[in-house]
């Protein structure tokens, strides 16, 4: 899985067909692009998931952390 923030023009969400099986073809840029190219050459499945609260990560008074960091942590 690759977490990421939306930040055009390396990752941006574009609409789709709600029937489309593929969460890749949600997204479109240079990173959906480079991890297509990079994982069809080693044969390994990837989803790009776009962390839910939009930042980078920042720890909280309890150490607590939120954004990529704390969704990687988690292991969401």
């Amino acid at each position: 899985m690759y977490l990421q923030l939306q930040e055009p023009p390396f990752l941006d969400r574009v609409k789709t067909d709600k029937r489309a099986k593929s969460s890749q073809s949600e997204f479109q840029g240079f990173i959906p692009d480079l991890i297509e190219k990079i994982c069809n050459r080693l044969k390994v499945p990837y989803q790009i998931k776009l962390v839910a609260d939009g930042g980078y990560g920042v720890q909280d008074r309890t150490g607590r952390w939120n954004g990529i960091v704390g969704e990687v942590m988690r292991g969401v």
